[in-house]
Order: structure tokens, then sequence, then C-alpha cells
């Protein structure tokens, strides 16, 4: 029962901050690609359960991997929009994805696309972390005092460590644990919990100021 609650909180949890964005006006140009990956990640969870429940036919691990690349690349977009390197050094982050990326195709290649890259997942999951890591580390590090509870960067990126931090272990974990029974149901309640509390930050960050 609690998975099953979960798994529509979680479906529905791209709504909260979504719904912030369209009342509270928040400024697109800094937050477009979490705008983008919002709407992708609501699209992505309803058509895997309207696959799971047979109203749609369609092989559901090949709209897995479309959606996690599709993550990883919008959350580094929106870590390159917020500078968190210096300018110098601008071109690490699309380095990186590009190298993720095909990492991840590779694994896929490597093993089966009709079966969850929990290695490309992890891998994506420890970049991200990466990321969130260098901007706090920038945010801190500012020369005018900031209250970090005010600023959007800070919301939106505690968010995502959460969520990947999660990830990252989960998806470590995920060929060693049964894929039915007490094990699975857990593996899938924090993931979706972790979810929703990644979404409920974002909507945060819209209620707060646009800049670092």
């Amino acid at each position: 029962m609690l998975k099953l609650t979960l798994q529509y909180i979680s479906i529905c949890a791209p709504l909260f901050p979504l719904l912030i964005f369209i009342f509270k006006k928040s400024h697109f140009v800094l937050s477009k690609w979490l705008l983008f990956y919002l709407l992708i990640s609501l699209g992505n969870d309803v058509l895997l359960i309207m696959i799971e429940k047979g109203l749609l036919v369609l092989d559901s691990y090949y709209l897995i991997h479309g959606f996690m690349m599709a993550e990883f690349l919008l959350v580094s977009f929106y870590f390159q929009g917020q500078k968190i390197f210096p300018s110098r050094q601008a071109y690490l982050i699309p380095i990186i994805s590009g190298l993720g990326i095909a990492a991840y195709w590779y694994i896929v290649s490597c093993t089966s696309f009709a079966a969850l890259n929990s290695g490309g997942c992890a891998l994506f999951s420890l970049i991200i972390i990466s990321y969130a890591i260098f901007g706090f580390e920038k945010l801190i590090r500012r020369p005018v005092p900031v209250f970090l509870e005010q600023t959007a960067f800070f919301w939106t990126t505690s968010g995502l460590l959460l969520f990947f931090s999660a990830c990252f272990f989960l998806f470590l974990l995920w060929h060693h644990i049964p894929k039915s029974g007490m094990a699975n149901s857990l593996w899938f309640i924090v993931h979706n919990g972790f979810n929703t509390i990644k979404c409920i930050f974002i909507a945060v960050s819209f209620t707060r100021k646009t800049d670092q």
C-alpha cells in the first residue's frame, strides 16, 4: 500500500513546482532547464504507468534509457547556466556530459537494451553529485555574505543532491536485490520518496530569489 501510494505521489510531484512556476511567474531564463526537466519527468512517469497498466504498448526500457540521458543533460545544463566553474573552465560540463552519455551507451551496448542500465545511472548520479558540491563551494565562497535559504540555487541544488545521492546507492544495489518481495518494494519506496522531496525543494526554489 505504501509503495503504491508513494508511486502516485511521486508521479504527481513535478506538478508542485510547475504550478508554483506558473502562479509565481518565476524567471524563465534561470529556471528553463528545471522547467523542461520537470515536464519530461512528469511525461515519462505518466507513460511508464500507462505501460504498466497495459494502456500503452511500448518497451519501457527504451523509454527509461531516453529519460535517463535527458535527465542527465538537462540537470547538467542547469549547472552550466549557474556557472559553477570559473569562466576559463566553462568547457568542463559539456565535455563531462558528452563523456557521460558515451559511457552510458557503451555500458548499454555491452549488456542489454532490455534492462536497466544501473551502472550508467549510478555514473550519472555521481557526476551530478559532483556538480552540486562544486556549486555549493562556489556559493559559500562568495565575497558578499548571503543567506543560503533565501536563494533559489540553494534549494534546487539541495533537492538534486539529496535525490541523486539516494539514486547513486540505489542503482549500485539494483543487481543485488530480488525483483520482487520486500527488498524490491523498499527500493521503489526510497526512490519515489526522494523524488518527491526533490520536487518539493525545487518548488521552494521557485519562491526564492533567482540569483545566487
